[in-house]
């Protein structure tokens, strides 16, 4: 047969003319060099086809793995001789029937389609890819070509879950939260930021820090600004005025670039606690006021009787420069060794406090009579006493006299009405102005319970006001009701034991 070929060539050619013989061996050279281009480029898809990142699969019609890629492999976890032959939809038990029909409709009307599946592999492990699909690529054979993205969508999901607690926390907080630019206007708030500087949100969104900074704190602001800008984080405290004029003090924690590259200040409102250390501050001058201005002798001292501490009225009592009575020892003032002396300090330690007199020897050689109160651990653990010189009694009882009768010219002159009550909530004392207010004569209000000042469906109120004072000393608040047909309302301020025994 090959003899026969030959010789068939071989008749061919003494048939063809020299040019016929040139043209043919020319097309022979063409078609060999388009098979060798051909070859080459099959040779760069193949490995393109194999050294691409993203997985490449080939289907047939019924879904079934004709050619895989290295990426495939990796990401179905399986060898190429496995794969083939393995049917796709076997990995898709995840992904819901009407899903997969959705995507194989598209595919059969437009051609090709994208997407994002869920395969199960035969481990159990789950994966998320994002596939593209095209019909009829290679005669009869489908084209996917897929990418894991399921470390992106985890991340993704965290972002998701972050950015839901990051709100939920925002809305939640006690402390108001505010994401704000770097000229310091409102990008966001939380509702504590808005209650505290009662305004709606959408107002707030259209202003900014500068409109609410009080004047004296314009600089520090800037600072602040500055310093978060510079260094990432910045702390002070501010006070913001609000629209109705009251100022707000807080304490404000600054961070750059937590949103968006914006700024963030977690604000929390210290005006009461600022407002209850002025107070103390207050309290504390008041107390240094009278201890140094008291007419009695106070002394402080620790348990071994040293004297810490006495105010210049002691100095007088004990006669002795300040300087030199804070060395000395309470103690030798008494006869230690003296019954009723021995008694009164038993009895101090044991009850923590005691009321009684002693005479008290002096460095000069003067006996005193002193009336004292000692109070256990009054100040800073160490103990407080209370000096009288009883000969002077008289004239104490004279300015107390002055005193009370002072508060009581207060008390019947003041502008606001004011009550006093019992333990019991019983009315003991009544000014003229509260009087006034309720249309009652003072007899009747006397041993009347406080409660019925007012009409029964208000005393609700009062009683929570009341009991509110029973628990933490003092409160205050309005109560409103109905007074013969008209509306009232009444600003209550409690405070428990103003007068011993007293409201």
């Amino acid at each position: 047969m090959n003899g026969l070929n030959r010789q068939g060539e071989m008749d061919m050619a003494q048939s063809l003319s020299p040019r016929e013989e040139q043209n043919a061996s020319t097309d022979v050279r063409s078609l060999e060099e388009e098979n060798r281009r051909l070859k080459e480029r099959l040779n760069s898809y193949s490995i393109i086809f194999e050294r691409s990142l993203d997985a490449i699969v080939i289907l047939n019609k019924n879904g079934e793995f004709v050619d895989v890629n290295e990426a495939a492999c990796k990401l179905f976890e399986m060898d190429k001789f496995s794969l083939i032959g393995h049917s796709f939809s076997s990995f898709l038990e995840l992904v819901p029937p009407d899903i997969l029909l959705f995507q194989r409709s598209m595919l059969q009307k437009f051609g090709s389609f994208s997407d994002e599946l869920l395969i199960k592999l035969p481990d159990g492990k789950v994966k998320h890819v994002e596939f593209s699909m095209k019909k009829d690529v290679f005669d009869e054979f489908d084209l996917v070509m897929m990418r894991d993205i399921s470390a992106h969508k985890a991340l993704e999901r965290e972002r998701i879950i972050h950015e839901f607690l990051f709100r939920d926390v925002f809305n939640r907080a006690v402390d108001g939260i505010v994401i704000f630019d770097e000229f310091g206007r409102f990008i966001d708030v939380n509702p504590a930021f808005s209650m505290s500087l009662n305004l709606e949100k959408g107002k707030l969104l259209n202003l900014s820090f500068q409109q609410f900074v009080a004047r004296e704190c314009a600089n520090e602001f800037a600072r602040l600004l500055a310093e978060v800008k510079e260094k990432g984080t910045a702390k002070g405290e501010l006070s913001l005025v609000r629209p109705d004029g009251t100022v707000k003090m807080f304490e404000l924690t600054a961070t750059s670039n937590v949103y968006s590259g914006f700024y963030m200040a977690i604000m929390r409102d210290v005006t009461e606690r600022k407002n209850m250390e002025i107070k103390l501050q207050k309290s504390e001058e008041r107390f240094r006021a009278i201890f140094e201005q008291a007419h009695e002798a106070i002394l402080i001292w620790d348990d071994f009787g040293y004297i810490l501490n006495a105010n210049p009225a002691a100095s007088r009592t004990f006669e002795l420069p300040l300087n030199l009575l804070v060395r000395r020892n309470l103690f030798d003032f008494v006869d230690y060794g003296d019954e009723k002396v021995k008694r009164i300090f038993s009895e101090f330690r044991r009850k923590g406090e005691i009321r009684d007199e002693l005479t008290f020897h002096m460095p000069n050689g003067e006996d005193k009579q002193l009336e004292f109160t000692m109070k256990k651990g009054a100040i800073d653990g160490y103990h407080l006493t209370i000096f009288r010189n009883v000969s002077e009694r008289r004239k104490i009882e004279r300015e107390l006299r002055e005193s009370e009768q002072k508060f009581r010219s207060i008390f019947d002159h003041a502008m606001d009405g004011i009550l006093l009550w019992d333990a019991k909530h019983r009315i003991i004392d009544a000014n003229p102005v509260v009087c006034g207010i309720f249309s009652v004569e003072k007899e009747a209000l006397l041993g009347r319970m406080v409660v019925e000042l007012v009409p029964e469906r208000a005393r609700r109120q009062l009683n929570k006001l009341l009991q509110q004072c029973q628990r933490t000393g003092e409160a205050s608040g309005e109560v409103e009701f109905f007074d013969e047909g008209k509306g009232r309302i009444i600003e209550f301020s409690l405070k428990k034991e103003v007068i011993p025994a007293s409201g």
